[in-house]
């Protein structure tokens, strides 16, 4: 997984719960006005659906992301599930809008080979084995290496 996908969604989380318990003050406030002053009961009603959905995005990401996202590619569902959950239920908040940013971001991790220091201007060329063998031989005919040797690294060649 890519650090700037798992960094967006691991910040959604975060604010997904600052999220969360500013609808809780909402709705802990709602039922401590009078009852002549509330607004309509659909409100507090959509809040706590929107806490539910809140806490369903949450837990959904946080299995996604589990194992510092070593399994995220066979937990995408899980990702996509509660990326539409906060689409349907949240699509203005910052969370969303990150979840909407790290969708848009590749899973690709680049590797980069770690090759031998070679000085600079030279060209590391690889040697064909019809090159390995007459190499070995020259190496045999001056005395560098013994009969055994020889026999050895070619049976290690072929």
């Amino acid at each position: 997984m890519n650090n700037t996908k798992k960094i967006l969604v691991i910040l959604s989380i975060v604010l997904a719960l600052g999220d969360l318990a500013w609808k809780i003050y909402y709705v802990v406030n709602y039922f401590m006005l009078a009852p002549q002053n509330r607004p309509i009961l659909f409100y507090a009603v959509f809040e706590i659906i929107d806490i539910v959905a809140i806490i369903a995005e949450i837990t959904l990401l946080s299995i996604a992301m589990w194992g510092n996202g070593k399994y995220f590619q066979q937990r995408y569902g899980l990702y996509v599930t509660a990326f539409m959950l906060s689409v349907v239920f949240n699509l203005l908040s910052i969370s969303t809008i990150l979840l909407i940013a790290s969708m848009f971001t590749s899973n690709m991790v680049w590797i980069k080979e770690e090759r031998e220091e070679v000085a600079p201007g030279v060209e590391v060329i690889e040697e064909t084995k019809e090159e390995k063998i007459q190499r070995l031989r020259k190496q045999r005919d001056e005395g560098k290496i013994t009969q055994e040797e020889f026999e050895k690294e070619i049976a290690e060649l072929l």
